[in-house]
């Protein structure tokens, strides 16, 4: 079964399932019979841990999640007992249509979860899932979630917050984000309280250097600082851009191609 399953290395692990694993049990006994459907989901991925992948990685990611999130609506509206299950949403359901529309059956999810600080994120998520399709309220799930930001480490802390800056023009940060950047860059520098990023912008050399008391050394390297911040975050989203550009110019020749293949079948078949 194991070499059956399709496999890749992704930006969160070496080797990742592709694909969810069906296997269902038909059990005998002399009391009567019944089936085990058994089922080993590829794991989900978030935005940004497949913001690297190729198309065809990227076709994968959403197709995954997508069948996940029609499981777990299908597992929720078991648990609460609801009278419709979209049950036809996807392939995987469907195939474990049995379990969602017979009131004899039963349905349990094992959620893996790991004790590691750095898949601290990836085990909160997964547990809020967990909660989601076992029927509680949003309250369980809020719970979860205010415990991941009790317990993450100051480093992921700083980490999230350094990426986060670094992909938001300079402009769009609030009062918050321009006293951490200014702190990172220089301590000491002043400036007014309530500084946001509309007004940081407009900030000339010599506003920076009244600002580190009247070192023109300091003050010129912060104006210079935000000048390459803001072209490269300019960079970065011209470069994202393109790559969606491309991404969907590559998806457009792709489905042209098949289409052709598929005409040149038939008219041969003709």
């Amino acid at each position: 079964m194991a070499e059956r399953r399709k496999t890749h290395a992704t930006f969160a692990n070496a080797e990742s399932s592709r694909t969810h694993s069906f296997t269902k049990l038909r059990i005998r006994t002399s009391c009567g019979e019944g089936e085990i459907s058994l089922v080993d989901l590829a794991g989900s991925e978030r935005n940004k841990d497949s913001a690297h992948h190729d198309v065809s990685r990227q076709k994968e990611s959403a197709l995954i999640n997508s069948s996940l999130m029609a499981l777990k609506e299908c597992v929720r509206k078991k648990q609460e007992k609801a009278g419709y299950i979209p049950f036809r949403s996807s392939e995987l359901t469907r195939l474990l249509k049995p379990v969602f529309t017979s009131d004899n059956s039963k349905c349990a999810v094992i959620a893996t979860v790991s004790p590691g600080a750095t898949d601290c994120e990836h085990s909160l998520n997964t547990l809020q899932h967990a909660l989601l399709m076992s029927g509680r309220n949003s309250e369980s799930v809020c719970t979860i979630f205010e415990m991941g930001r009790k317990f993450e480490l100051p480093e992921e802390k700083k980490e999230k917050e350094r990426v986060r800056q670094s992909s938001l023009a300079p402009v769009k940060w609030s009062k918050e984000d321009v006293a951490s950047w200014l702190k990172g860059i220089d301590p000491l520098c002043k400036v007014p309280f309530g500084t946001d990023g509309k007004q940081l912008i407009r900030f000339s050399c010599s506003r920076f250097v009244q600002a580190c008391q009247g070192d023109a050394e300091r003050g010129g390297r912060i104006f210079e600082n935000l000048r390459k911040t803001i072209a490269n975050v300019k960079a970065k989203g011209e470069a994202n851009r393109n790559h969606a550009r491309l991404a969907n110019r590559a998806s457009q020749l792709s489905s042209v191609k098949s289409i052709s293949a598929k005409e040149r079948r038939e008219a041969m078949g003709q």
